[in-house]
């Protein structure tokens, strides 16, 4: 699969074109999908799935679950494309980018029921969730 184009973009600028190896060696060698698959013994189609539903902030679990199907997807869009791209990378470096990317657009984000009540998945989470994965390597 090919990684993002900001991604990429940054690793090139960095000097590291193939984007598997981290230019501070804090590369993992593996995926955070793969990682977290491995950890919590699931299928890697299930992982975007299982991730939102473990970094889902607490008061918008009821609402997310309560949403039909499509118009979950729909609604935290958002929240499934910093899944997917977090689940492609292979450094700590490169998940704070799309964390850090999420940020911004939760913060240019024009709709006003994810702003005000916090419908979405929480950045937080996902970083501790890293940080458990990956302990001794960052």
């Amino acid at each position: 699969m090919i990684a993002p184009a900001r991604a990429q973009r940054a690793e090139r600028q960095r000097g590291n074109p193939d984007m598997t190896k981290s230019t501070k060696g804090t590369g993992w060698g593996v995926t955070f999908a793969h990682a977290f698959c491995a950890k919590f013994k699931c299928h890697e189609q299930e992982f975007e799935r299982l991730l939102f539903r473990r970094s889902l902030n607490w008061h918008a679990k009821p609402v997310a679950f309560l949403m039909r199907p499509r118009w979950r997807r729909a609604f935290f869009k958002e929240d499934f494309d910093v899944i997917h791209e977090v689940g492609r990378t292979r450094s700590y470096e490169l998940f704070i980018a799309e964390l850090n990317y999420f940020y911004g657009r939760n913060q240019r984000d024009t709709n006003w029921v994810r702003s005000i009540f916090g419908l979405r998945v929480s950045a937080k989470k996902l970083l501790a969730l890293q940080r458990r994965l990956f302990a001794a390597e960052t």
